[in-house]
């Protein structure tokens, strides 16, 4: 959750920001506390009761990432 709330306060300042530094040091911040990714699939894999619904889990996941990607820069 830390991780997930640093990327929030992350993209905040990057969105406010009007200086070069602040972006840098935005960017640094979130590189640094970055991991959210490695761990949201963990908790998948934890939460599912066999290897189909495991399988499914990460179908699922990978789905709504590239969802995120295409509609994500659209907004």
């Amino acid at each position: 959750m830390i991780s997930v709330f640093t990327t929030l306060l992350s993209y905040l300042v990057l969105w406010l920001t009007g200086s070069i530094w602040r972006y840098l040091g935005a960017r640094i911040i979130n590189g640094v506390a970055a991991g959210n990714v490695s761990s949201i699939q963990s908790i998948l894999s934890d939460i599912s009761i066999d290897h189909k619904d495991r399988t499914a889990n990460f179908g699922r996941f990978g789905a709504i990432f590239g969802v995120g990607f295409i509609v994500g820069p659209a907004l």
